[in-house]
């Protein structure tokens, strides 16, 4: 044999087991099914257990009216290892759902949920998990949200002989209105036209939609000092009182369409909420004289609580605590982020490139012995 082409055929078999190697060691990523979306941070930390990428699943889900949907938020390193005490703000565009909270921190396994249930009118929400390190103050947000599509089944229409007809020319306002409660606001609200009533300090205001009531209403909305729910740390509340014309109290009011409820934040509010806290609203139930629990949604960037309801009566916005979190009286600044180099003498060759350089070793050894046998013949 040649020996100038022997040692090309022995260059020529190195090449192809180092680009073989190389293929093969690549990182293979395997998924079921249901697919996620997912993000990178804007840097990239130069160490690991800081937040460099997340991801959200499931990335589309199909839900009907009143069916849920749980979401996971998954925050990663920058060697693919699941890290915890993630804070992830849950935001959602559209209306025809909500979720189960705003806010949630990433556990042991890196996980963060929250859980989204389907409601009228249908259509398409997009929902986005934005999970922040304090340590380093680095954001991940997957590139797409998560589009939930709600699927409303038709209502069956049942022919009625007592149809009430909503007159367009509207209840003239009363000339006698009712005493507005201290601190409040009050408005005359017929079935013809939508009304916002808001308090003057602008702490809370309702949003009702036109023929949502079934005759002229006096309502009024003011702010009220409540006692401190049990299970909760903090609340605030808002009271709703509804007279007739003749400013007669009325026992109730039932909306035909639900009102939008909206509570403002204040920044230590939000602050709480950046710490791992849940804000919730509640309603009043006079008959068992107990607060219920609304699902209610948090918009932490309009400083906004929001809930939509058909029955009018007094509310809270309440602060609570979930499992592991303390309560604080004040929230530290997460220090800036640096890049540490690593410390001189700590590289560590992964297996991988052990084996690469054992059987590059191993070649050039039987290539030499072939060339040097040859190369005498």
């Amino acid at each position: 044999m040649n020996s100038t082409n022997f040692k090309w055929n022995i260059l020529a078999v190195l090449a192809i087991t180092l680009a073989l190697f190389v293929v093969l060691s690549q990182n293979t990523l395997i998924t079921n099914g249901v697919k996620a979306a997912s993000g990178t941070t804007a840097t990239t930390p130069t160490v690991a257990g800081k937040l460099a990428s997340c991801t959200v699943l499931p990335d589309t889900a199909n839900v009907p009216d009143l069916g849920t949907q749980v979401l996971t938020y998954t925050a990663s390193d920058k060697d693919s290892a699941t890290i915890s005490g993630v804070v992830v703000t849950w935001t959602m565009s559209g209306i025809a759902g909500v979720l189960s909270t705003s806010s949630s921190t990433t556990n042991s396994s890196g996980e963060a949920t929250t859980t989204f249930t389907g409601t009228k009118p249908g259509g398409t929400v997009t929902i986005t998990g934005k999970g922040v390190d304090v340590t380093t103050n680095q954001t991940c947000t997957p590139t797409a949200g998560a589009v939930m599509t709600i699927a409303i089944a038709a209502a069956t229409v049942t022919p009625s002989t007592n149809i009430s007809i909503i007159s367009p020319t509207p209840e003239a306002v009363p000339a006698t209105s009712p005493a507005v409660p201290s601190g409040g606001s009050q408005s005359w609200v017929t079935p013809q036209a939508a009304v916002k009533i808001e308090a003057p300090d602008k702490s809370v205001y309702i949003n009702i939609p036109s023929a949502a009531v079934s005759k002229g209403t006096f309502i009024s909305l003011a702010p009220k000092s409540i006692t401190t729910l049990a299970g909760f740390e903090s609340a605030r509340g808002a009271t709703i009182s509804y007279k007739d014309s003749a400013g007669i109290t009325l026992a109730s009011v039932e909306l035909s369409k639900p009102a939008t409820i909206s509570f403002a934040l204040t920044q230590a509010e939000v602050d709480r909420v950046l710490a791992g806290a849940l804000i919730s609203i509640l309603r009043y139930d006079s008959p068992s004289n107990n607060w219920i629990e609304l699902p209610s949604i948090v918009e932490l960037a309009g400083k906004t609580a929001l809930v939509q309801v058909t029955k009018l009566s007094d509310f809270a916005l309440a602060i609570k605590l979930q499992a592991g979190t303390a309560t604080a009286t004040a929230i530290p600044v997460p220090p800036t982020a640096t890049a540490v180099p690593p410390a001189t003498g700590d590289f560590t060759p992964s297996s991988g490139l052990l084996i690469m350089l054992t059987m590059v070793g191993l070649l050039l050894v039987v290539g030499s012995g072939y060339y040097l046998r040859f190369s005498k013949s």
